[in-house]
């Protein structure tokens, strides 16, 4: 009942709680089913640089504050940390959708700026479902103590409304809710808003493939951080080889591109790799030499 829809741990807490419930009422599932309704719920996972408690740092607990206040006692919000890695979990459920998915994504940015995000390092794998099973397979404890393996794809210029909802709705189907990896997609910028809508309440994040380095004015044709963040991306890649190679990105632009997206609370994932055409030829040609990213 209850497994498919949040992490193990929460999963099993609350099959408990119900199962308790029905002994102690002599009831069935059904029957105390009846009269419930159902709110709308979003739960966020925000990476964090070590555990702490959010609710002892003031600017979470006053932002928190204002989310009760907003959602007038028809709601509630739940704020902890994990107890198996370094992430804090904010769930927010309540009557009017818009009220409970603004109210998490307000208390999930003010734990970002109480503690720090971990930017995720990327890896990218060809391939289907299967190679997510194996990657969570190979995953032990000591390896993601020091680093959270991620899995992202690149759709370049590539969909359309129909054929992203069926590929999302496929890939969600492969993901469970306790694979120990962090798994983002990143359509073009005009699917940025459906994919997020899509994937609202599941464990596939959406990024960005690329973000403008002025944090806004007069530059047509470019997004800035805080759209992408504002539409609900966590992520986003700067300098791949094809912005390199095809629209002369150098390292100066793409080291302001990076700092760019940080300021945006955007984690930003780093192309430092060769073309394709060289990684054919098995001849590696790195087109980051370490110097202009200090």
């Amino acid at each position: 009942m209850c497994l498919d829809k949040t992490t193990t741990g929460d999963g099993l807490i609350s099959a408990l709680q119900v199962l308790a419930i029905m002994k102690q009422t002599g009831s069935g599932l059904a029957e105390l089913a009846a009269g419930m309704k159902k709110y709308p719920q979003v739960l966020l996972n925000v990476r964090v640089a070590k555990r702490f408690d959010p609710l002892t740092e003031p600017d979470v607990t006053r932002v928190v504050e204002e989310v009760e206040h907003r959602l007038q006692g028809r709601g509630r919000i739940v704020l902890r940390a994990s107890g198996t890695e370094a992430v804090i979990r904010v769930m927010v459920e309540g009557s009017d959708a818009a009220l409970v998915k603004k109210g998490a994504k307000d208390i999930a940015a003010a734990v970002e700026a109480a503690s720090g995000v971990i930017p995720s390092r990327g890896l990218q794998l060809a391939g289907g479902a299967a190679n997510l099973r194996r990657l969570s397979r190979r995953a032990n404890a000591r390896r993601l103590a020091m680093r959270r393996p991620m899995v992202a794809g690149n759709w370049k210029m590539h969909g359309s409304q129909a054929a992203n909802r069926a590929l999302l709705a496929e890939l969600e189907g492969y993901v469970k809710p306790d694979w120990p990896i962090d798994i983002v997609v990143f359509p073009p910028y005009v699917y940025l808003a459906d994919a997020v809508r899509v994937l609202e309440e599941g464990r596939i994040l959406v990024g960005a493939q690329d973000v403008c380095a002025e944090s806004g004015g007069a530059f047509t044709g470019q997004v800035g951080a805080a759209m992408l963040k504002d539409v609900g991306c966590s992520y986003v890649i700067v300098g791949h080889s094809e912005r390199r190679r095809w629209y002369h990105e150098d390292d100066a632009l793409v080291a302001r591109k990076f700092a760019a997206a940080l300021a945006g609370r955007l984690t930003p994932v780093l192309c430092v790799g060769e073309t394709w055409k060289s990684a054919r030829r098995s001849k590696p040609r790195p087109w980051w030499d370490g110097r202009s990213m200090r």
